[in-house]
């Protein structure tokens, strides 16, 4: 059976610089994870860079050892553990756990909007739900369905239905991960010696 290195887990050794490793999970667990992964749009961007510094003024002195981060920081070993097993109900159970503390370390980090989108996936069975990015207003959310199709279609529905701003955006997982590359661009200046 492939393994695909679709997710990486980032070892931040000191901060700024990291590590990072490829999680290798089998092909049957991609396609399922795929499958069951529905992105939300909030139908704005972020808009909480007061939110942000706020957070970060309140933890200046909190030190490596500091127990909001570390709530945050077991939610990514766990969930790269639980991928690794196949094991989406406890993949879920991180997601919720990360967004409870990231909402721990400020309230408005996991918005309105953001709340009432997880309590109507978790009406329709989802089993995680996470606050894409730093959180706070706008941007995106990430939920991890049951494997019922019909009811992730459904969840849907009735998430876009609550505030029409609020959209699914249809997501596939690359086998190839994130690729970057440098490309020198000629200046405006330089175009001159086409």
């Amino acid at each position: 059976m492939p393994l695909w290195n679709i997710v990486h887990y980032i070892e931040m050794d000191a901060y700024p610089h990291g590590t990072v490793y490829s999680v290798k999970i089998p092909e049957s667990i991609q396609w399922e994870l795929e499958q069951r992964l529905v992105l939300i749009y909030l139908g704005k961007s972020h808009a909480s860079s007061q939110v942000h510094e706020m957070v970060v003024h309140a933890l200046e002195n909190a030190g490596p050892d500091c127990h909001q981060l570390n709530d945050l920081r077991q939610t990514a070993e766990r969930s790269r553990d639980a991928l690794q097993a196949g094991n989406f109900a406890r993949l879920g159970r991180a997601m919720i756990d990360n967004t409870e503390a990231q909402h721990r370390l400020h309230p408005a980090l996991v918005s309105a909007d953001a709340r009432r989108v997880f309590e109507i996936a978790q009406a329709h069975g989802a089993q995680g739900w996470k606050v894409n990015g730093a959180g706070g207003e706008g941007g995106s959310l990430t939920i991890l369905c049951g494997p019922d199709l019909g009811e992730k279609r459904s969840m849907i529905r009735d998430i876009e239905r609550e505030n029409p701003s609020i959209c699914n955006i249809p997501i596939a997982l690359s086998r190839e991960g994130l690729r970057v590359w440098r490309q020198n661009l000629l200046s405006c200046d330089d175009s001159a010696d086409w």
